[in-house]
């Protein structure tokens, strides 16, 4: 009789155990669906979000900054979209020509960054490869990017974008220098370099002394009576390395966007 006892209470004791245990997995697996649940909604949200700040972007003002080249001859330019005087969008080219090109751009919910759309070509032997990555942000952080990538674009419909788990890229950084290139600071703060000719166009160049520096060329229109271009090529030397406060348009000149020069602001 003792040993029966003993046997039930060990039995007991155990049912006890795993039905606690089985009750402990259930928690920790409902958690864990939980949190991926709050994830994927978060992210829904944000995605219908997007898609409306999209559809408003062609309504929105903008501004753009000048167009910044290097010697290798990539061009780098940004534009910001604006809801009064809150950027809804900013948006950054990279063109490297044969080389390839990256588009990004960033959307603000509630004025914080927390979505960017990244497309990209770049040369891979003999082959382009084409990707594009949604990354999540919060307030600017990194959560998650997913990629996906082909060799060509009319195969990237068809890919399911994939957690890229190696990317490092800090946002933060980017939208720091995305507004120093709109307020001409830091390394596109760039000074008088000379007035050039090529072919029948005259640009003036802008630029640093630096050789890996940034610099823009802003073609001057035939027959500009602006005092300052007379004054320029009047003495260019005494203009070399000066601040020039420059105002410039975009225009589609012979089937190509040009960087118009239009005049300095009055300080000059």
């Amino acid at each position: 009789m003792k040993k029966s006892l003993l046997f039930l209470s060990t039995l007991l004791i155990y049912l006890v155990a795993c039905t606690h245990s089985e009750s402990e997995k259930e928690k920790k697996i409902t958690a864990s669906d939980s949190t991926k649940n709050k994830t994927a909604d978060s992210f829904t949200t944000i995605d219908s979000q997007v898609n409306a700040i999209q559809k408003s972007i062609p309504s929105l003002p903008y501004v753009r900054s000048m167009k910044y080249e290097r010697n290798d001859s990539t061009t780098f330019d940004v534009s910001v979209y604006l809801n009064g005087a809150n950027p809804v969008s900013m948006y950054e080219e990279i063109n490297a020509g044969k080389k390839g090109y990256k588009r990004r751009t960033i959307y603000f919910i509630d004025d914080k960054p927390s979505f960017v759309s990244t497309t990209e070509k770049k040369v891979d032997g003999k082959n382009y490869i084409f990707k594009e990555t949604k990354s999540y942000l919060d307030n600017g952080k990194l959560v998650i990017s997913l990629s996906r990538s082909a060799t060509h674009t009319s195969e990237l419909m068809n890919k399911t974008f994939e957690p890229e788990n190696n990317d490092t890229t800090n946002y933060n950084e980017i939208l720091k220098r995305m507004n120093r290139a709109l307020a001409k600071s830091g390394e596109f703060d760039l000074l008088f370099s000379k007035i050039k000719k090529v072919g029948n166009r005259t640009y003036l160049v802008l630029s640093k002394p630096s050789k890996d520096s940034y610099h823009t060329n802003l073609l001057i229109l035939p027959g500009t009576k602006d005092i300052m271009i007379k004054k320029i090529q009047a003495n260019p030397e005494k203009f070399e390395g000066k601040k020039l406060d420059v105002k410039w348009e975009y225009q589609n000149r012979n089937g190509s966007e040009q960087l118009i020069y239009n005049g300095v602001n009055a300080k000059n």
